[in-house]
């Protein structure tokens, strides 16, 4: 019987792929990161069932210290249990070709960063923000209102993609609870000045709680959060809380 799914790599259009949602009789851990947005959030809209944004199959394959902190922090979670599971920062974080085998790896001291203070309980819904417009307006769009919004952009992003994606979601959304942003990738150009000009245009975010820096999305290592479940998200002490309501 198969028990786990792993996104082995980019789908590049997955919303084009066929999903059984009768996977719901039958439940399973499903995980993955980037283009896997729409089907984590689609298979969670149709079913109920949580599922995770997190490492895909290769990036498991990555063996350091920040591979160490990924496998860590994904077994945590997939073996919760009864008990609440606290996530923080690593270490160091990385934004290289580690999967080449002569690349040259350039390795960061890493911190989560506080836009907005504050402490809050929710539902988490989103991903990659470059995928989640291709949800809009269908059945499979994830019910934003309310709910804890998880954001990150791939490296084939820029300032401009994640500006006009980001105006179109927030614009979409009722009362957003709080927002978490993935590291942004050293290949996209938005470093972390231009990035809170960005965040400065939407008032709503200056009354809700936003982390960002959060080691989630395209560059190493890849946390793993539970899409449709209940989190806690401080943005003052820097921590993300899986809660135990499933």
């Amino acid at each position: 019987m198969v028990n786990t799914i792993l996104k082995e790599a980019d789908l590049f259009c997955p919303n084009s792929v066929r999903i059984n949602f009768t996977i719901y009789q039958h439940p399973k851990i499903i995980c993955g990161y980037s283009d896997f947005t729409s089907l984590a959030n689609a298979i969670t809209a149709k079913t109920g069932l949580v599922t995770y944004y997190g490492p895909s199959y290769i990036a498991f394959k990555l063996a350091d210290q920040l591979g160490d902190y990924q496998v860590q922090n994904w077994q945590k979670v997939m073996t919760q249990g009864t008990d609440t599971v606290r996530l923080t920062a690593s270490a160091q974080w990385s934004s290289d070709a580690w999967y080449l085998p002569d690349a040259k790896r350039d390795y960061h001291d890493n911190q989560w960063q506080t836009y907005a203070k504050g402490r809050v309980t929710g539902e988490l819904v989103g991903g990659n923000l470059n995928t989640l417009y291709t949800l809009q307006g269908t059945s499979y769009q994830p019910n934003y209102d309310r709910k804890i919004l998880l954001i990150e952009c791939s490296d084939d992003s820029d300032r401009y993609d994640f500006s006009r994606n980001l105006a179109a979601l927030l614009q979409s959304i009722r009362q957003p609870q709080a927002l978490i942003i993935g590291r942004i990738p050293t290949d996209v150009d938005l470093d972390e000045e231009m990035l809170l000009y960005i965040l400065a245009k939407f008032p709503i975010l200056k009354t809700i709680p936003v982390l960002y820096n959060v080691n989630v999305g395209h560059t190493q290592p890849i946390l793993t959060l539970p899409i449709g479940q209940t989190i806690t998200v401080d943005a003052t002490e820097k921590w993300v809380q899986i809660e135990n309501d499933r």
